[in-house]
């Protein structure tokens, strides 16, 4: 009991004196950068102003100043890493988010940390479903078959390894939701249940302090995904191009702080490995994206086009994004064309983040050109763009925690 509480001292100790150290820098901080408060304020009163008016433009501008506090603190990362550092010492496993909007940090039993959705269905299912089920009316009015495609949350459904008192409705929303779809006659493919009945060890399936999967995981799914595809919508992907044995592997040890570490910082579980994957065989590839005025385009080999080697340099773990190293950032439109490979069929995915460390290697085997909808920066209508581009099978392929996203079931934009 002694040595707990000595150490229990020392970690408050050593955190008040943290805690001095960044409000006195703050405090100099902002005292140095005086002259924005007093020209906001100056700004704000106006020349002539009376004496309530100055007092109202003076709480303004000192206001507006504390708002940004937040991220102007001193050593702000340093003491994120530190508060998440103390956390870790005391046990605690829930790491609550304070800005509204945001999700809290949860730490599993294991060490990984992770996302919840702590609400019930509440009518999600039946009306997902619905949308869905009408877009797929839409799609066959034209041609074009729809599939909906689970991706596998953090938390396994058979070993949540959650703290106790912490509720999570994530998976039991997914499986409501793919219930709801087949009932409606939509063709569905659980790649949460492929990861069960294949006994894969489930969190090393995923990084440590981001809510994405790894790169081999992509690669998994591009490969169960290519079965599905010749088995039951009369493609002709070729697997075996795709087999972990066709790429070299090169590891970034300790490179990388994913989106739930950098709230808890750096001691809290932490650092995640960054792998890259890379064909070994020649390949030409084409691709294109857009998003509002931003586009781009360019044709190469897999490394020089569907990768950027950038996202894997920046030496701030608080900035570093390895994740995008495959496709880079999120856009409303992308196209994949493998140059090699005859383009027999046309694919259409509506999909998030997950599909930047998947679709790379699905377009390695699909024979297929591939074009990637995220709704939550594509400005115009799913079912509009379907209608023109006419895919063979149109893929609704989401995460579980992008079902709240605005407009992630709205095809009509």
């Amino acid at each position: 009991m002694k040595l707990k509480f000595d150490r229990d001292a020392v970690i408050s100790v050593v955190f008040i004196a943290f805690l001095f150290v960044v409000l006195a820098g703050t405090g100099a901080r902002l005292y140095v950068n005086r002259q924005e408060t007093l020209t906001l304020y100056a700004e704000t009163a106006g020349a002539n102003a009376g004496a309530a008016a100055k007092a109202k433009a003076a709480a303004f501008a000192i206001c507006k100043k504390l708002n940004g506090l937040d991220e102007n603190l001193f050593r702000r990362t340093d003491f994120i890493s530190l508060h998440g550092l103390v956390n870790r010492a005391m046990g605690n496993r829930i790491m609550e988010e304070k800005n509204s909007g945001e999700r809290s940090v949860i730490k599993l039993d294991d060490g990984y940390l992770t996302f919840i959705d702590p609400r019930p269905d509440g009518g999600f299912a039946q009306t997902s479903a619905a949308a869905i089920a009408s877009f797929g009316s839409q799609l066959a009015a034209s041609g074009s078959r729809l599939l909906y495609v689970q991706m596998p949350f953090k938390i396994n459904s058979l070993d949540p390894q959650l703290p106790r008192g912490v509720a999570d409705y994530t998976n039991a929303k997914a499986s409501g939701l793919l219930g709801a779809l087949e009932a409606r006659g939509v063709a569905t493919f659980d790649l949460r249940q492929r990861i069960l009945e294949q006994r894969l060890d489930y969190h090393a399936l995923f990084f440590r302090t981001d809510h994405h999967w790894l790169p081999s995981t992509g690669l998994w799914a591009a490969g169960e995904m290519c079965g599905e595809l010749n088995k039951n919508f009369g493609f002709s992907a070729d697997a075996g191009l795709i087999d972990p044995a066709n790429f070299t592997r090169t590891v970034y040890q300790k490179s990388w702080l994913g989106s739930q570490g950098k709230r808890v910082g750096k001691h809290y579980a932490g650092l995640d490995d960054f792998e890259v994957l890379l064909p070994k065989e020649n390949t030409d590839f084409y691709y294109y994206y857009t998003s509002g005025s931003t586009s781009f385009q360019k044709r190469g080999r897999f490394e020089d086009t569907l990768v950027n080697q950038k996202y894997l340099q920046d030496g701030n773990l608080f900035v570093k994004n390895c994740y995008m190293y495959y496709l880079g950032e999120d856009h409303g439109l992308k196209v994949i064309k493998n140059m090699n490979a005859p383009q027999d069929k046309k694919l259409l995915i509506i999909g998030d983040s997950y599909c930047a460390a998947f679709l790379p290697f699905l377009a390695l085997a699909a024979n297929a050109e591939i074009r990637l909808l995220d709704l939550r920066h594509y400005e115009g209508s799913a079912a509009e763009y379907a209608a023109l581009y006419r895919p063979d099978l149109t893929v609704i392929a989401y995460y579980p925690l992008t079902f709240d996203k605005p407009g992630a079931f709205d095809f009509n934009g």
